[in-house]
């Protein structure tokens, strides 16, 4: 139940607000929770520097109740060994493994629980806020040499205390802000959100679970991508690229005409 609403923030933060992706996966091959492939990084505005056309993005939720999440825990999942054995004798595929086979890789883990100090400057607060850090997390250190621990350890995220409360408060404010869903129609747009998560889990579509599906979803509960339903409509003027292109650039845009 904490993956699928994950997995609903996810997906209205990626596809909705940012706007970067056009799909997520939901149980990848990897054996992850949530995959997405974000576009053109380097222009969307997602605090990163990067110098590439196309990140993706691995995501991992795990509820914990107790305890912060320790050290040798953390290492356990980046290294593959909290993973139960599968029919085929192989454990799921290792998150440091997948980064390192993959250059264009982010590991993002999400949970509940907070951590202990020693994992605090590998913690961020939002999915793309990736720590300045040229170290791995204690205990994963022995497995690389100290050129992959440095061009590993800024791609890993530690997203703690996302709790089931601020999870519910970061969903109602995309559905209000992005997704401009009536408040009163918030836990039923959720409820099929959810159920729409469910049946990805269960194979359906593949797991892909793309931005028009999700926007159905909304406009099924009294939602649209724009303030108004009336501008579900709208078509860019022929100028608009011309527009676009002096703001970039001049950062103004002088409109001129009648009223209206």
């Amino acid at each position: 139940e904490y993956q699928i609403k994950v997995s609903v923030w996810v997906a209205l933060d990626l596809m909705l607000a940012k706007h970067v992706t056009e799909e997520v996966e939901i149980e990848p091959r990897s054996e992850e929770d949530i995959q997405a492939a974000v576009t053109d990084p380097s222009s969307a505005s997602l605090g990163l520097q990067v110098h590439c056309t196309q990140l993706h993005l691995i995501m991992q939720a795990k509820t914990r109740s107790g305890s912060p999440w320790s050290s040798t825990a953390i290492a356990d999942i980046l290294l593959g060994k909290d993973a139960d054995v599968t029919n085929q004798g192989a454990g799921r595929r290792r998150p440091l493994t997948m980064l390192q086979a993959d250059p264009h890789g982010r590991y993002i883990f999400v949970t509940n629980e907070a951590s202990t100090e020693a994992l605090r400057p590998h913690e961020g607060t939002h999915l793309f806020d990736f720590p300045e850090v040229d170290e791995l997390p204690p205990y994963t250190r022995h497995v690389f040499d100290s050129s992959a621990r440095a061009s590993l350890a800024p791609r890993i995220v530690l997203l703690t205390g996302v709790t089931r409360e601020v999870l519910g408060g970061r969903i109602g404010s995309l559905l209000t802000q992005y997704g401009h869903v009536p408040i009163s129609r918030h836990d039923d747009c959720l409820r099929d959100l959810r159920e729409a998560v469910r049946r990805r889990i269960e194979g359906a579509h593949g797991g892909l679970w793309t931005r028009s599906e999700v926007i159905e979803v909304l406009v099924n509960h009294g939602g649209s991508l724009a303030p108004t339903r009336d501008m579900d409509h709208y078509v860019r003027p022929k100028s608009f690229d011309a527009i676009k292109a002096q703001l970039d650039t001049a950062h103004a845009v002088v409109i001129a005409g009648p009223s209206g």
